[in-house]
């Protein structure tokens, strides 16, 4: 008993162009990704010898999204003085990378951190006041409180109705005695 195998040579060249193109389709894709880790490099350390001319230490982090080509940095930084308009600063680094490396810089996001030292410090109070259940008061204690003081409180629909029904009456009536008072004089 002989076995033959036919090999049909039209459907083993479509296989292959298949393959090759799969292949090359995911070289391709590896090429953009080392692309952007690349100029995200190149964006991070631009900034860093941006603020470092400055003395200023920052902490960057670069992103992109995947449709655009455009790039997104966030920047993190203690709270200085020369950050105070960093709405200016923000285009002048946006300027400075376009010049010097080429690539659009879409958006600049800015945290500023409170030192850690002055952290705990800074937020103590308040957490003691909201694990004690006090809350925040005013210069003047419970009972000193004056009556025309504002005070926040929940309450229910037919209070806040009712008192949106008060105040349009009280406009009303200053209204007419506006009118009254008009022509009078």
């Amino acid at each position: 008993m002989t076995v033959s195998i036919a090999f049909n040579l039209t459907l083993l060249n479509v296989v292959a162009m298949l393959v090759i193109a799969l292949l090359a389709y995911v070289l391709f894709i590896k090429y953009q990704k080392r692309n952007r880790d690349r100029a995200m490099a190149l964006i991070r350390s631009q900034i860093l010898a941006f603020f470092g001319a400055a003395g200023i230490q920052v902490e960057v982090a670069c992103f992109t999204s995947d449709n655009t080509r455009k790039f997104t940095v966030c920047i993190d930084s203690q709270a200085v003085k020369k950050f105070k308009f960093s709405n200016v600063v923000e285009m002048v680094l946006i300027r400075y990378l376009a010049r010097t490396t080429g690539i659009p810089v879409e958006r600049i996001y800015w945290r500023f951190s409170m030192p850690a030292e002055n952290e705990g410090a800074m937020l103590s109070p308040i957490d003691t006041m909201a694990t004690e259940g006090i809350g925040f008061k005013g210069n003047f204690g419970e009972e000193e409180f004056p009556e025309d003081a504002y005070k926040v409180a929940e309450t229910s629909w037919d209070n806040f109705e009712r008192a949106l029904q008060r105040e349009e009456a009280e406009r009303e009536a200053k209204k007419d005695v506006q009118k009254k008072t008009e022509t009078i004089t």
